[in-house]
């Protein structure tokens, strides 16, 4: 028996008990939590900790409500307050809080009233038996109050009309507070509201300077919903008012809609005297993306402007409108050729983003030693449509310059199989004595596809006496070059289990991608991959997430991690969180209370993802109703794996009469994916039957 199988069987047989024993560790950390809270020996403080840790649950908590509603009969103040904010956080599931929250309402503290009222909003409709005490305060002298309740009556009762038209006043109103938070729950609030909101928004904007900027915040973080207000804010934009003017512009960036009209309207405020309002003017028209293509002179001329912050922002705005911006590549040279640092770097970005188009000028400045290292980093950002550098940069393979040799051999990486070319000189450093860059060529040749490296990286494999990293290089090229191979995948998931606790994201990130291929043969790696969500890396996270979708999205641990970044900063952090709990499908059924509210979002995608993966969870007449329309429009996303899912979807909830579902998955047979056709025609099929 080898060093390496001895070392195999010993780690599969104590993972494997830990692995059995994990799907009720989560469990088990919760009957402690809540055991702690009637512990007669745990002290205030460690009972306030007790309840925040269980407030991280969220929906999942909800058996702790009963115990938290005991212990609010705490004399503490403090600990009564995280009972009440834990009980919001739980939201619906701790509508039987409801009554005991809707007393608060009446008592003498102003911080368990504020904390009661956001708490009821949380949970919902089911608090709706607390609108009367809500009500009540609406007519509090007391901001911090009054406009908490306002909100909270939203959330409750977000359908009734009458409701609204009593808070929009109240919301509206505090807009112009004094204080931060209560300004910021109004905007919020309003947001909420929607369209019916906006006629009372606008009409403050030609108020106070101060009412007016704090209106186009308002409306900028209503987005899309706030469009009616579009011709207001164009006349703002001639506001003598800078800081007026500049508002104005920020949220017709952030409501994104009628780019004919708005467009033009920001392009002329580039050559503003401003320089607040050019930075703001570029940046609103980045939100346009290549909407804003009719942008990109004007936008060109700000690569002179005397302002860095305008400069950099004009080269942010041309990356975001992307390829229909390839006319301002020899304008970019130009402030490549005369920059350095932040501006190099961004403009750089840029190009990257402009895509094919700049590949060419970015193959010429591999030839430039201060430009070699970011030229090489953007052509691998471009990917594939690089392709025609692979020359140049596999030449750079055997630079002196260590730096530049890694970067020209992550693009070529990057661009992937379309790079073979590259695959000769990357086969010869296997036989190198420089174990890094032996590592690296592994790497490179694994992401080419090149299986004629196989052999070599199997004599790396079976030298157990090899570098530790290495020996993780080689399990993992040889698992994605074999990932249906149960016995080899056996015998690497130490080393790719060890991976995971890398300090360098990028080789967790790929060990996380490997993982969710392999699937549910990697069950053995959950455990280390909820420890490695713990990261500052959100397209780390985002990977673990997806991983554990696809390795056993039903395991508790996974659905309590993935509630648990439904609210994380980063967006693909947050869909990766969803992707999970629709997989897990029933057994996410406590997470519904936490995705509901996403069908509210004024984002597009978040109410498409969050109807997918509450249908998957929950066929309910009500969340049905509301996907269809949704997956009808995720039928037309770029995502080709958005179009499967929805097509699928439709074939599973759908009705075989209903004419605009029929349409929708007929189109969808004509999909340029074979996948999203074959998906479409499968639930037509279905429906038809």
């Amino acid at each position: 028996m080898t060093l390496r199988l001895i070392k195999m069987t010993t780690f599969v047989l104590v993972l494997s008990v830990f692995c059995l024993n994990s799907t009720n560790a989560q469990d088990r950390q919760f009957r402690s939590l809540t055991k702690q809270l009637n512990s007669a020996d745990a002290d205030v403080a460690e009972k306030t900790q007790a309840v925040q840790a269980i407030g991280e649950y969220g929906p999942l908590a909800a058996g702790a409500v009963p115990t938290l509603l005991n212990m609010l009969k705490t004399d503490d103040l403090a600990l009564r307050h995280e009972i009440v904010i834990t009980l919001g956080r739980i939201g619906s599931d701790a509508r039987v809080a409801v009554p005991t929250l809707s007393r608060l309402l009446n008592g003498k503290s102003v911080i368990l009233k504020h904390s009661a009222i956001r708490s009821l909003g949380k949970i919902g409709p089911g608090a709706s038996s607390a609108v009367p005490g809500l009500k009540k305060l609406l007519k509090s002298d007391n901001s911090f109050l009054r406009i908490p309740a306002a909100r909270s009556l939203v959330q409750i009762q977000s359908q009734d009309s009458a409701l609204q038209k009593a808070v929009i006043p109240v919301l509206v109103k505090g807009l112009d507070d004094q204080q931060d938070d209560v300004r910021n729950t109004a905007v919020i609030g309003l947001s909420e509201i929607g369209e019916a909101a906006v006629p009372a928004i606008v009409a403050m904007i030609g108020a106070s300077s101060a009412s007016c900027t704090h209106a186009c915040d308002a409306l900028a973080e209503m987005g899309p919903a706030a469009q009616s207000s579009i011709p207001t804010l164009i006349q703002k934009l001639s506001d003598a008012d800078s800081t007026n003017c500049w508002h104005a512009a920020s949220a017709l960036g952030a409501i994104g809609s009628r780019p004919e009209k708005s467009v033009p309207a920001l392009s002329k405020l580039l050559s503003h005297s401003s320089a607040d309002v050019r930075l703001h003017a570029a940046l609103a028209l980045a939100e346009f993306g290549t909407e804003a293509k009719s942008a990109v002179p004007a936008l060109v001329n700000s690569l002179n402007d005397s302002n860095e912050t305008v400069r950099r922002s004009a080269i942010w705005s041309i990356g975001e409108i992307g390829p229909a911006a390839s006319n301002a590549i020899p304008e970019l040279n130009k402030t490549l050729e005369d920059a350095s640092g932040v501006i190099a770097i961004h403009t750089m970005e840029a190009l990257g983003k402009i895509g094919s188009a700049a590949v060419p000028m970015l193959t010429e400045k591999l030839d430039d030693e201060h430009f070699q290292i970011l030229a090489a980093h953007v052509l691998g950002e471009i990917g594939p449509a690089a392709k025609s550098a692979v020359s140049k940069l596999t030449s750079l393979i055997r630079s002196k310059d260590k730096d530049v040799q890694f970067e020209a051999m992550l693009a070529i990486a990057n661009i992937g199989p379309d790079a073979q070319q590259a695959a000769p000189a990357l086969l010869k450093l296997l036989a190198s004595d420089d174990k890094v860059l032996k590592t690296r060529a592994t790497f490179v040749l694994t992401k080419l596809n090149y299986d004629q490296a196989i052999p070599e990286i199997k004599k790396i494999w079976d030298n157990e006496e090899d570098d530790e990293f290495l020996q993780f290089a080689a399990a993992w090229s040889l698992a994605t070059f074999h990932p249906d191979n149960k016995k080899l995948i056996e015998q690497v998931m130490p080393n790719l289990i060890w991976a995971l606790d890398d300090e360098r994201p990028r080789v967790r990130k790929e060990v996380s991608n490997l993982l969710a291929e392999i699937g549910p043969e990697a069950v053995l790696a959950i455990p280390t991959l909820i420890n490695t969500l713990d990261t500052d890396d959100p397209e780390v996270r985002a990977d673990v997430l997806t991983a554990l979708a696809e390795i056993n999205p039903g395991h508790e641990s996974s659905i309590v991690a993935a509630v648990k970044h439904l609210d994380d900063f980063d967006p693909s952090v947050r869909y990766s969180a969803v992707f999970v709990l629709g997989r897990a499908g029933s057994a996410a059924k406590h997470a519904v209370s936490a995705l509901s509210p996403w069908l509210k979002s004024r984002v597009e995608f978040d109410r498409v993802i969050a109807a997918w993966a509450l249908v998957q969870i929950d066929t309910q007449p009500a969340f049905v109703k509301t996907a269809i329309p949704l997956m009808i429009t995720a039928l037309s996303l770029e995502n080709p794996e958005a179009r499967i899912e929805a097509a699928e979807t439709l074939g599973r909830i759908g009705d075989g009469k209903n004419a605009s579902i029929l349409k929708a998955l007929q189109a969808a047979t004509k999909d340029e994916v074979v996948e999203v056709r074959a998906a479409a025609q499968k639930s037509l099929d279905n429906l038809k039957k």
